[in-house]
């Protein structure tokens, strides 16, 4: 089976888990390298994405609505309404499957208050339009750049935009665990390191079972590494619940926890070869692209114009069901999935069959949104793709949209 992505993960990283045991800690170094990479003044080490996105709406203390893109992992607006806070739903350009910024314009209410931008898959939001609107209603913008870190806009890093930014470590990089809150707001810096300092440590055993989850899955794709992933996946289904998506959930479980020296450790092993695997996952997007061309019917995410697209996802559409999509390309051994990339499931239902979104009225108004879910599908790219994996999966795709 070729992964929908493959850690990069090496014997380094396995030497940096050991020694994050005894090291003194390096956290502050790693927020200061990080931020000078980005280009804000603040870092706070996290213990993921959806943490950092907990802390910083928490922190803000902010009460009405934020507007955001419905077409994302639907795990990143749950920070939003278990902070006290509303999703107002804003319709996506069909071509980038980033928010629009002309409707965040006619979305505005007197209750809006925050803007929560997603660079969707890697591919960077119009940022500079969004900014000016916030400008003008006197909006706080919330980067959310969980798929986009190393992405950029007008060749600057996205991160540095907003009031605040939060990126996960677990995707574009193979920590396991981490996240990063960036600003300039110093007053802000200090009300989540209080509030992050009283949730629980990251606990031992979720570092262990995700150094063995990351390494059995960089052997897969190989008999014996199936083989490892099959046992692994039956395992873990017998002995670690799943994932339910409210409120209890995300403040009861291991999604939020102060992170430990042994996170940051591996986090900084990791984000000292960053743009190389940026680069070699390029690379490899390019070589699908050149071969997905040739197929009709099947369209491309577009690029936002003047913008860096890292590809943390490889993002296709097609005139047919998504679910019918994966399912046969799976059969073909090829882990393609829909927005999700959770380990349990391949694919992840519209908002508005999901009770927790449909609440919110303003799902029914994003068109494209509601028009492109059903047919949109993630395609295998890592860092460490093999140029025959590639070619294999354009093949197979196109049999696939050929026969029907």
């Amino acid at each position: 089976m070729i992964p929908i992505n493959r850690p990069d993960f090496g014997v380094k990283d396995i030497f940096a888990f050991i020694s994050g045991h005894f090291k003194d800690n390096i956290t502050p170094t790693f927020e200061e390298m990080f931020t000078q990479y980005i280009g804000m003044g603040y870092g706070i080490f996290t213990s993921s994405c959806r943490s950092a996105l907990y802390l910083t709406y928490k922190s803000l203390k902010l009460e009405g609505e934020v507007v955001v893109s419905p077409l994302t992992c639907s795990i990143a607006i749950l920070p939003i309404i278990c902070s006290g806070l509303k999703p107002h739903f804003v319709d996506v350009d069909p071509q980038t499957y980033n928010i629009d910024p002309e409707k965040i314009n006619e979305s505005i209410t007197k209750n809006t208050r925050a803007i929560q931008v997603i660079h969707l898959a890697g591919n960077p939001c119009d940022v500079k339009q969004i900014m000016e609107i916030a400008d003008d209603h006197n909006l706080i913008v919330v980067e959310d750049c969980a798929q986009s870190l190393g992405a950029e806009y007008h060749k600057r890093k996205v991160g540095s935009f907003g009031n605040v930014s939060c990126f996960s470590f677990t995707k574009s990089m193979y920590g396991i665990g981490g996240g990063m809150i960036t600003t300039d707001d110093k007053n802000l810096v200090l009300k989540i390191n209080k509030l992050q300092k009283e949730l629980p440590n990251f606990p031992a055993p979720l570092k262990y079972y995700r150094l063995f989850r990351d390494n059995i899955e960089r052997v897969r794709g190989s008999h014996f590494g199936d083989i490892l992933y099959n046992m692994f996946s039956y395992l873990k289904s017998n002995t670690i619940l799943d994932e339910h998506e409210d409120c209890n959930f995300l403040k009861n479980t291991r999604f939020l926890y102060n992170p430990t020296n042994v996170e940051a450790v591996i986090s900084l092993s990791q984000f000292e070869v960053l743009d190389k695997m940026i680069e070699k996952r390029l690379q490899n997007a390019s070589l699908l692209t050149k071969s997905l061309k040739k197929i009709p019917d099947v369209k491309i995410q577009k690029t936002t114009n003047k913008s860096k697209h890292v590809f943390m996802k490889y993002m296709i559409e097609t005139k047919y069901n998504c679910i019918d999509i994966i399912k046969k390309l799976h059969e073909k051994k090829i882990e393609a999935k829909h927005l999700t990339h959770s380990h349990e499931t391949s694919y992840q239902d519209r908002l508005d069959r999901n009770p927790l979104y449909a609440r919110f009225n303003s799902i029914k108004n994003c068109e494209n949104y509601l028009r492109i879910h059903d047919n949109i599908v993630s395609l295998p790219i890592s860092s460490n793709m093999k140029k025959g994996e590639s070619i294999y999966i354009a093949e197979r795709l196109r049999e696939i949209i050929e026969n029907g």
